[in-house]
């Protein structure tokens, strides 16, 4: 069995400051065409011709004492004549079995709470708020059913008062003429 040869880029070490940084820059361009871009940073895992493909994996770094990093994705404000970029997180289509799950969970604290996932949309200064949208799959297969949506609180699993956690849905107050629905 062979391997293809790694490459592997670090920052340097440091005895008792910040470690260095690693910046990867796509190309900038002067092009006064609208449709010039500055270019892309592209990070890809490998491919195989019977395996399964290379995954690609970004973690924040770990602290023997203190916190972890963050790890931090998000697109850059525009300028005064654009719209921001959007994040895309898919899944790819499968041939043959499920396509990939995407899963959004905080780790388990051993003396704290539980992270909280946090859904928030844009305000809209002269149009309308951002929606939030939860859609389960469809299916057209025969005796087959669509997917579901399940929401669950938590549980409260303690004898001693433990009590499971609320599940509230309120439409949004108006200052104008009506509350949604």
């Amino acid at each position: 069995k062979c391997l293809g040869g790694a490459v592997e880029i670090t920052g340097g070490l440091s005895s008792g400051g910040v470690g260095g940084l690693v910046v990867l820059t796509g190309g900038a361009t002067n092009s006064t065409d609208p449709y010039g871009r500055g270019g892309n940073v592209e990070v890809r895992g490998g491919e195989a011709s019977t395996g399964s493909g290379g995954s690609v994996m970004v973690s924040s770094g770990r602290s023997a004492a203190l916190s972890s990093g963050d790890v931090v994705m998000q697109t850059t404000s525009s300028g005064v004549g654009g719209v921001s970029g959007a994040v895309v997180v898919e899944t790819g289509a499968a041939c043959a079995g499920d396509s990939g799950a995407i899963t959004v969970a905080t780790g388990s604290s051993m003396t704290g709470g539980g992270g909280d996932v946090n859904v928030l949309v844009g305000s809209g200064d002269t149009e309308n708020g951002g929606a939030v949208v939860m859609k389960a799959g469809e299916t057209r297969a025969d005796a087959k059913q669509g997917g579901g949506v399940f929401i669950t609180s938590g549980l409260g699993g303690s004898t001693q008062g433990g009590t499971g956690g609320e599940l509230v849905m309120m439409a949004g107050s108006a200052e104008g003429e009506s509350a949604g629905d």
